[in-house]
């Protein structure tokens, strides 16, 4: 039982050194969440660790503006603070869901994106311009 767990141990290390290390700097940039259809979903990422969200209705009035912010707390994970978790719902229908701010959340910024789903692949954001 000790070697399996030693082995194992020995496994969960050498996966973990093999995660490529984003520098905060390369986060730097604006994402848009993709594949919304009820509102239109952008996050900026400021020097500083600040950032600027916008939520617009499909039909194009301003839902939700606000201000955060966020640091690195791993070699690609990034943690927001004061996250409104969007999931692309209907805020012109249910606009109390907007005042659910104050949670934080953590991500991982892998192929210029990151998504804040319950599952793995959902609700995602794209950095838009450049690619690293």
């Amino acid at each position: 039982m000790r070697v399996y767990s030693i082995l194992l141990l020995a496994s969960a290390v050498a996966v973990s050194c093999n995660v490529p290390n984003v520098p905060k700097e390369e986060a730097y940039g604006t994402y848009a969440a993709v594949d919304y259809v009820k509102t239109t979903d952008t996050i900026w990422l400021q020097p500083e660790g600040r950032y600027e969200r916008h939520v617009y209705a499909a039909n194009g009035p301003l839902l939700l503006d606000m201000k955060g912010s966020w640091h690195k707390v791993g070699p690609q994970e990034f943690q927001f603070s004061s996250f409104f978790l969007n999931l692309d719902r209907d805020l012109e229908e249910f606009p109390e869901l907007l005042s659910d701010t104050l949670g934080g959340i953590s991500v991982i910024l892998e192929n210029d994106g990151f998504c804040t789903g319950y599952l793995q692949g959902e609700n995602c954001y794209r950095r838009l311009g450049l690619s690293r």
